[in-house]
């Protein structure tokens, strides 16, 4: 079972849509971001932490160039806080 969560920047004000984090039953989400448009999202990924065949494209801009987000803020680099909001499976 994984976590939901929003991710706040207190410098800034920024937050992200709910993201669904970590294991559930049959699938592993990470968090990713689009290195075009900024969105911040979840994607189902394999044994090799690679973005699962045909969940490549961001969810926003519909291009491939996706990185595994490191929780700076993509509005001002600042580190943004996890805020719990529920579970998923």
């Amino acid at each position: 079972m994984g976590a939901t969560a929003i991710f706040k920047c207190k410098m800034c004000g920024f937050e992200t849509d709910e993201l669904s984090l970590g294991p559930g039953f049959a699938v592993f989400l990470e968090t990713f971001i689009c290195q075009d448009c900024h969105h911040i999202m979840e994607k189902p990924i394999n044994d090799d932490w690679q973005i699962l065949e045909g969940y490549e494209e961001c969810d926003r801009c519909r291009k491939n160039n996706l990185i595994k987000w490191d929780y700076t803020c993509p509005n001002c680099g600042d580190f943004m806080k996890l805020e719990p909001v529920g579970m998923w499976d």
